[in-house]
């Protein structure tokens, strides 16, 4: 690889990011991702557009240094931040939170959410996450990747790393996909196909009106449900371990069985669900953008 002196998150090493094809792109262009289709990713890239900073995208920002710190003391090893271009493949880039040759490995630090971490510690990474180290690695050389994820309040601090080894067939599939998309999406100006995730900009009056009101009533009942949650606690706190009632409430304390992943069971390891599922059929859903 070809390291390029750079700060993360300068005005050059955006610009760079523009151009060229980097490790949180490939799982958009490869469809996996659950945030971006490859036309949005597109647009990013020939507007010169990016994704608005969110409360949790600076909270990862801002605790990465002390993450790497944390992991190169239990690593034992530095793991230095680096931007660097594949020696093959000049269109491909990638941003490195941490690269230490000796170990042949990159460190991706994740800063994430109590849900996430606790999947993570069941052995659930999610698949972007899997496509971005592969990407890493491919423009690195390196034979591993440390996917460090890192949960953090201000109550409590949790940390775990997981391998990722390098798949060559992983690695074979995104360098034939990622280059489709910068030759001809990119250089070719030609726009992807649309997906479920794409949607058509309405300006118009009438949906002004019914969204305003929507998120108006959604930001209302998130209120309401976060306070019922609130008394909800109280109320079963006040019980004191007994089913209790009174005034038109009832507090029931009561055992249930615990959920079934199937995933885990090992005669379904192997079997093909396909015939058992009903037919497909169209949803909606409505989400509140930034």
């Amino acid at each position: 690889m070809r390291i390029v002196h750079l700060d993360q998150r300068s005005s050059e090493w955006l610009e760079l990011r523009r151009s060229k094809i980097g490790a949180s792109d490939c799982a958009a262009i490869l469809g996996k991702s659950r945030y971006k289709s490859p036309r949005m990713l597109w647009k990013q890239k020939m507007e010169g557009t990016s994704t608005p900073m969110n409360p949790a995208m600076q909270k990862g920002i801002d605790l990465e240094p002390e993450a790497r710190l944390y992991f190169e003391q239990k690593f034992g090893a530095s793991f230095p931040s680096s931007v660097a271009l594949h020696d093959e493949y000049s269109w491909m880039m990638a941003s490195f939170d941490g690269f230490n040759a000796e170990r042949d490995a990159v460190l991706e630090i994740k800063v994430v959410g109590k849900k996430t971490f606790e999947e993570v510690e069941k052995g659930i990474i999610p698949v972007e996450y899997e496509w971005q180290v592969q990407h890493q690695m491919c423009v690195s050389g390196a034979g591993m990747a440390l996917l460090a994820f890192y949960y953090k309040t201000e109550d409590e601090l949790k940390a775990i790393e997981v391998g990722v080894g390098r798949d060559e067939a992983m690695i074979a599939e995104l360098v034939e996909k990622e280059g489709a998309f910068y030759h001809i999406n990119m250089l070719g100006y030609i726009e992807p196909e649309a997906s479920d995730m794409d949607a058509i900009e309405r300006k118009d009056a009438s949906w002004y009106a019914l969204a305003l009101k929507y998120r108006g009533v959604k930001e209302r009942r998130e209120a309401l449900e976060e306070e019922e949650k609130s008394l909800k606690e109280m109320l079963i706190e006040l019980a004191g371990g007994e089913s209790c009632q009174g005034y038109g409430v009832r507090a029931t304390r009561y055992q249930a069985e615990g959920r079934v992943d199937y995933k885990k069971v090992p005669q379904l390891e192997d079997v093909d669900l396909t015939p058992y599922r009903s037919a497909a059929s169209f949803h909606w859903r409505i989400t509140s953008l930034p």
